[in-house]
């Protein structure tokens, strides 16, 4: 699940990002402990164009390679990653085009958003914390379109899958939790959604994509929506 910034995005640069990120680590969402991911290209706006970080490149008929993007920052180790993310803070001014951040989940809160269900022996397991900047993307298992629902998220990521509970018990759930309540009013401090009226073009794609809309009215004023991105 993602809780996602519609509209287009504001200018990001590495300190804000950096920053961000330490809000987050500073309630105990998530740890750098384990493993752990920074990915950063710097360049334009975020949304000079949509396109991806990774890709399949078909090798065959039957065969495909993951690509993705040349990384300025790649790190894959937490002393590290601590240690960058700190250097960023203070003085780069760089602005980032993507990023991709992923965290260990705090082993409490992961418990709390487990709920096992006899109906369903493989039920959602998050166990990752992640920060995504770049075109976001929702859509569940019977999604035969993968709308872009923003360019700006974090979520929570594991093995499993969310049947027989609806989007909006796992919104509800999500939004009990004291530490996931603390991460989503950081979201809104440091990237504010503009307040605008909601265009109606807008409530009719929410109604077309009533599947993975989380909310019961489509005329939800702008601001942080939470999003599935359930795969097979």
């Amino acid at each position: 699940m993602s809780f996602v910034r519609p509209q287009s995005p504001p200018v990001v640069r590495a300190a804000d990002l950096a920053r961000f990120v330490d809000r987050l680590l500073n309630i105990e969402l998530a740890h750098v402990q384990g493993f752990a991911v920074l990915n950063i290209k710097f360049g334009a706006r975020i949304d000079v164009d949509d396109n991806p970080t990774s890709w399949d490149e078909p090798v065959n008929s039957v065969i495909s390679t993951m690509n993705e993007i040349d990384w300025d920052i790649d790190v894959k180790k937490g002393p590290e990653i601590a240690e960058t993310l700190s250097k960023l803070a203070n003085e780069a001014n760089d602005l980032i085009y993507r990023a991709f951040v992923m965290l260990s989940l705090d082993r409490e809160v992961a418990t709390k958003l487990h709920v096992a269900d006899e109906r369903n022996t493989r039920a959602w397991c998050p166990g990752d914390f992640g920060i995504e900047i770049g075109p976001i993307l929702a859509c569940d298992l019977q999604s035969d379109e993968v709308p872009q629902v923003g360019w700006i998220s974090i979520g929570f990521s594991g093995q499993g899958y969310f049947y027989p509970r609806t989007l909006k018990e796992i919104v509800g759930q999500l939004e009990s939790e004291p530490k996931v309540q603390q991460a989503m009013e950081i979201c809104r401090e440091t990237f504010p959604v503009p307040h605008a009226p909601v265009e109606q073009r807008v409530v009719k794609l929410r109604e077309e994509f009533r599947s993975i809309w989380a909310y019961e009215d489509f005329d939800r004023p702008w601001d942080w929506y939470w999003w599935p991105k359930e795969t097979g």
